[in-house]
């Protein structure tokens, strides 16, 4: 058996794209690969918990911090691997452990994003439908704070602490009453206790029309009008879509219980259009 070997910087690469850190394992430079590993879930829980990725600037220093120090790793790694002479192989270069450990480091990644919103405190959205036209288009991609109505620095979507419960107006990602594996986003229009009615395209709050600069009625849809009068219910509330004749909603799944919603909604980060990138819409704050 061959116990020699000289590590090729093409592999090396290679795999540190396929799992950041394992790279540095198949050059036996554990602390490196360790650092790689960490630095990436560090740097997303503390931008995700100290809000950072909320805000246009903040979200881009994120991601170019992100960027840079993943291509770094990878001219790290590539000058590394050059520079080794023939050493003896150790359990780091066998190809079943590398094989282990990076399908269980993949594994650990795919569920670190899968509970981002529990872990980071924020979650990412694509938007398929028309619903909150004009306020998010399809194509946009964006990006919701799902410890904004936790008092307790948990999950978002308790709503039962005093000063983090939705307020009206607000954009939020919330669970269907009835298929909570399904998630809309709609606009908090009625709170607790209040009575909500519509006539003549205006919302209105126990028999009075609120403000409501945000709604888009599409005239080419047929009117989805209140029929009836609303009482919220206590720790409930009642969401609209923005584009009112074009949206499932309170309307019809009546008003929704505080630990039905997940998330505020604070940037769109993303968006494509029908053929091009809509560059005005990127770091566009939701209100």
């Amino acid at each position: 058996m061959n116990t020699e070997y000289k590590p090729r910087p093409w592999l090396a690469v290679l795999l540190n794209v396929f799992v950041p850190g394992l790279g540095f394992v198949y050059l036996n430079r554990l602390a490196l690969a360790a650092a790689n590993i960490l630095f990436f879930p560090l740097l997303l829980l503390i931008a995700g918990r100290a809000g950072l990725v909320f805000s246009a600037w903040g979200f881009l220093l994120v991601t170019l911090v992100l960027t840079c120090f993943w291509l770094a790793s990878f001219s790290v790694v590539f000058r590394l691997a050059r520079r080794y002479s023939m050493a003896s192989r150790g359990w780091s270069q066998r190809w079943y452990v590398l094989l282990a450990v990076g399908i269980v480091g993949y594994a650990v990644v795919q569920y670190c994003m899968s509970i981002r919103g529990t872990l980071f405190g924020y979650d990412i959205f694509n938007v398929p439908g028309a619903s909150m036209e004009t306020t998010l288009l399809v194509g946009d991609k964006f990006i919701a704070n799902t410890l904004a109505y936790s008092g307790s620095g948990g999950s978002g979507g308790s709503g039962s602490s005093g000063a983090h419960k939705p307020q009206r107006g607000d954009v939020v990602v919330m669970q269907n009453p009835a298929q909570t594996d399904v998630k809309y986003v709609k606009r908090v229009m009625g709170l607790p206790g209040e009575q909500v009615s519509m006539r003549d395209g205006n919302v209105l709050i126990n028999g009075k029309p609120i403000a409501d600069e945000h709604a888009f009625h599409d005239l080419a849809k047929p009117d989805q009008a209140i029929n009836q009068a609303f009482t919220v219910p206590p720790d409930s509330y009642f969401v609209l879509g923005d584009n009112r004749n074009n949206s499932l909603d309170s309307r019809h799944f009546g008003p929704v219980p505080a630990e039905k919603i997940y998330a505020r909604v604070e940037l769109v980060w993303f968006s494509y259009g029908v053929a091009s990138v809509r560059w005005d819409r990127l770091g566009l704050a939701i209100k």
